[in-house]
């Protein structure tokens, strides 16, 4: 299995510690999980680059190596592969995890999370204050 980058590396040490203070003051606040368990899921989630945990307008992401190029059902359809790269345009964050992303070829959809699964973070344009 391909190694994605530590989020550290792609944001820098301050910033990964921002982005994974505001996901687990999400999770006690929206989920009513105690910080201890809600640290270890963040920690654990990011380690595992989950992209519910990790997905964030302003990324990049690339299709991991060896991954079949098996179209998903509500993703970008016009081409025969999947795309190799996703821009994540924007998180839908009221409308159950959904993204609207660009591909290479410029085209733009909304997608499920759970498609970015097959693809690894490679860039972040961090964009929050």
């Amino acid at each position: 299995m391909h190694a994605a980058l530590p989020i550290d590396l792609l944001i820098g040490p301050y910033r990964a510690a921002q982005f994974i203070t505001d996901c687990v003051t999400e999770l006690i606040t929206e989920d009513c999980i105690p910080e201890p368990a809600a640290y270890d899921a963040v920690c654990r989630a990011v380690l595992e680059s989950d992209p519910f945990v990790l997905a964030e307008t302003g990324q990049v992401w690339a299709l991991r190596p060896n991954t079949h190029d098996d179209n998903g059902s509500d993703g970008p359809r016009e081409h025969e592969e999947r795309p190799g790269m996703l821009y994540v345009v924007r998180r839908l964050r009221g409308d159950h995890g959904r993204l609207t992303v660009e591909d290479e070829w410029g085209e733009r959809s909304i997608i499920a999370v759970t498609q970015l699964a097959d693809y690894e973070l490679d860039q972040w344009m961090w964009a929050r204050p």
